[in-house]
């Protein structure tokens, strides 16, 4: 984990509590083999990491808003504030799903607004109360969706990648690419700061490759 570049600390502590007698059964009256190394990447990562656990589904989004507050969003479309200081809810967890199926979802990058493709339609909604801004954007996103980095722009990929005004739902500009569109989860998006140049992952045979456009 240590030369893992894709590691993160909560992957880390874990791995550290694998060798601790007081954390795994498995060790009790067993030598404590612990030495140096150990009790200094548990110091590395608590000193300069907050680790934030007990969700209930995997994290597939997160922001820091204004406010300083951490804003997090699960695979069941769970959003939560946090402070990042005390590690605690700043107010209950919002229930976006409401009983309904959510193939993509993503999280603006002010954590002010969620994104959420219920079907052939994407909606966006406040991050701090769960209501709906913008009603409807009729596009089909198998490949996911994502925010531009300003949070003006919401952009949809599918087979056909297209960019809509994140405030009013209204379409910038749409072209038909021909992508390989599997589901959202084999498709890493990145977006470039201007918001005109996207990158989406899971092209090609083997799923390895990215395409790029603008």
């Amino acid at each position: 984990l240590v030369d893992d570049e894709t590691s993160n600390a909560g992957q880390m502590l874990a791995s550290l509590a694998d060798h601790d007698p007081d954390q795994n059964k498995e060790l009790e009256g067993k030598d404590d083999l612990r030495g140096f190394e150990w009790y200094y990447l548990k110091r590395l990562v608590e000193d300069r990491a907050t680790v934030f656990d007990g969700f209930e589904k995997e994290v597939v989004a997160a922001a820091l808003n204004a406010n300083g507050q951490l804003v997090t969003l699960d695979a069941d479309s769970r959003l939560q504030h946090w402070d990042p200081k005390t590690e605690r809810e700043t107010q209950p967890a919002l229930d976006l799903k409401k009983g309904r199926s959510i193939t993509a979802r993503a999280i603006s990058p002010d954590g002010n607004r969620v994104a959420l493709v219920i079907g052939g339609n994407t909606y966006i909604v406040n991050g701090a109360t769960g209501d709906e801004i913008v009603h409807t954007i009729p596009a089909k996103t198998n490949a996911g969706v994502i925010f531009s980095p300003d949070g003006r722009m919401l952009i949809t990929v599918d087979t056909e990648v297209a960019w809509w005004d994140a405030a009013t739902g209204k379409p910038i500009a749409r072209q038909e690419f021909g992508l390989t569109a599997y589901g959202p989860e084999y498709h890493p998006l990145s977006v470039s700061e201007d918001g005109l140049t996207l990158a989406v992952g899971g092209q090609g045979e083997y799923r390895g490759y990215f395409s790029v456009f603008r």
